[in-house]
């Protein structure tokens, strides 16, 4: 009996571990990559099905395909638009329909309108298009640039124009659209022009609908030196630098944190850019006027630069410069997730012959190595660190099949890749606990499946579900893998 009881108690464990890791995948049908439809966007998931759209180009514009598939990834319909003078910026689905926002350019007057529209499931517009701002560019400003974010229940929609804040007149406006499209909010705020930063790289919003910039100055290297905070009251525009008299900082993001209703700028920090990164730093605010500004700084440990860089590294204290950042994830306790990675780019000559002569043919080479993965809590201070070991290098191609797709699912962070990036290669599934605890596994095996993701396509669609375009067979096709 008491054997028995024990029998039984492991199969319950074992079962619950089977269930907690168990994950189910689902197959769309191939269909031939054409010139019209190389690159994927997904889009998102409500009662009709999955939308997607197919396009030309990375810019989306000249020609799309928006397409509609089943829950089981059977293609339900599909619509192509020729666009003309126009791109698209955004496209979402909420529950009035398929929201799309583009950009006209008018060449005769050289500005551009940002209108929106809804379509339906079959793709027919619901709606007329309706205007949400006008964009003028000044003093030679090659492109707008517009910012668009959805509030966490796709309710309110954030828009911002930063084109000019490097003109002369140096101001930028922003607007609050709800989601019938009905304006909350539309201002334009000028910038002292004493501020010399060059570029808005993202903004964060909360509630009033008060919004907090992350501007950055870059100097001769590109490595950025300075960050500034803006933050909007009213019509008045406050700013502060971050600034450490020892440090640069380098590829920081802004995030709003939920859980303990700050704010959140984090970035690498080095002593010596031509050395690399010395670590990460962490910056907490609500307020820039009210709240002072603290870094705190954690530097990368010698056990993780030994892992992913060597013991010759893990000496001098510092990450290549090549590292980037890949994702940063909140969690639901107020902790958050980075993952880096080393990405290095070379540009190479070779001597070819041609009808007899010599000819010289440039060639990229793309290599996506080691991960670095770290949690934070809510203060700032790490809690793990970990770290993935691969090498994908590829040629000429963009670096389309390398990389890693990072989402957060039912208390776990997976990172799906292939490897090796190869015709056989593997898709990988790599998943962290909140505890830090590693498991790596194949999910699809090349040998019988002949399959590829593209990491930087795929989207997370739910809390457990996740969309990612694949080359099959040299072929197109979507992966869904539910967790």
């Amino acid at each position: 009996m008491r054997f028995f009881k024990f029998i039984l108690s492991f199969l319950i464990v074992f079962l619950k571990i089977q269930i907690i890791n168990a994950q189910s995948l689902e197959w769309s049908n191939t269909t031939k990559i054409r010139g019209n439809s190389i690159y994927t966007t997904i889009v998102g998931e409500d009662e009709n099905g999955i939308y997607v759209i197919r396009h030309r180009n990375k810019l989306l514009s000249r020609f799309v395909v928006f397409e509609r598939y089943r829950h089981n990834l059977g293609l339900e319909t599909s619509k192509s638009f020729l666009l003309k003078n126009t791109r698209l910026l955004y496209v979402d689905i909420n529950k009035n329909g398929l929201l799309v926002i583009k950009q006209i350019y008018f060449k005769k007057s050289k500005t551009y309108n940002i209108v929106a529209t809804y379509f339906n499931s079959v793709f027919e517009p619901k709606i007329n298009d309706k205007i949400l701002m006008n964009v003028q560019l000044h003093d030679n400003v090659p492109e707008p640039k517009i910012i668009i974010k959805p509030d966490e229940t796709h309710s309110n929609y954030y828009i911002a124009n930063v084109s000019n804040i490097v003109s002369k007149i140096k101001s930028f406006e922003y607007s609050v659209y709800d989601i019938n499209l009905e304006t909350k909010v539309n201002k334009t705020i000028a910038i002292d022009k004493k501020y010399k930063f060059d570029q808005i790289e993202d903004f964060v919003f909360e509630n009033e609908y008060k919004l907090t910039f992350l501007a950055s100055k870059r100097n001769i290297e590109d490595a950025v030196s300075q960050y500034f905070l803006l933050q909007t009251d009213n019509d008045v525009l406050r700013v502060k630098l971050l600034e450490d008299s020892n440090y640069l900082i380098s590829q920081a993001k802004i995030l709003n944190n939920n859980f303990s209703k700050t704010k959140i700028v984090s970035g690498f920090y080095t002593s010596s850019y031509k050395s690399g990164y010395e670590g990460q730093v962490f910056i907490k605010f609500r307020n820039i006027v009210k709240d002072s500004v603290n870094f705190i700084k954690t530097p990368f440990s010698k056990e993780i630069i030994k892992e992913t860089e060597g013991e010759h590294k893990s000496q001098s204290g510092f990450i290549p410069a090549t590292y980037k950042l890949k994702k940063i994830i909140n969690c639901f306790n107020g902790s958050f997730v980075k993952v880096i990675e080393n990405t290095i780019i070379n540009k190479d000559q070779e001597i070819i012959g041609i009808n007899g002569s010599p000819t010289s043919q440039g060639k990229l080479i793309y290599f996506f190595e080691n991960l670095i993965i770290q949690n934070f809590d809510s203060s700032g201070n790490l809690v793990w660190e970990s770290n993935i070991n691969k090498i994908q290098n590829s040629i000429n191609d963009g670096g389309i099949l390398s990389s890693v797709f990072v989402s957060n699912t039912q208390n776990k962070i997976n990172i799906l890749y292939n490897y090796p990036v190869s015709n056989g290669g593997d898709i990988i599934l790599a998943d962290f606990t909140p505890l830090g605890t590693k498991q790596v596994r194949k999910i699809v095996d090349g040998d019988l499946f002949n399959a590829l993701i593209i990491s930087d396509e795929g989207k997370q669609i739910s809390n457990n579900k996740i969309i990612v375009p694949v080359i099959k067979e040299r072929k197109f096709a979507l992966l869904k893998i539910q967790f």
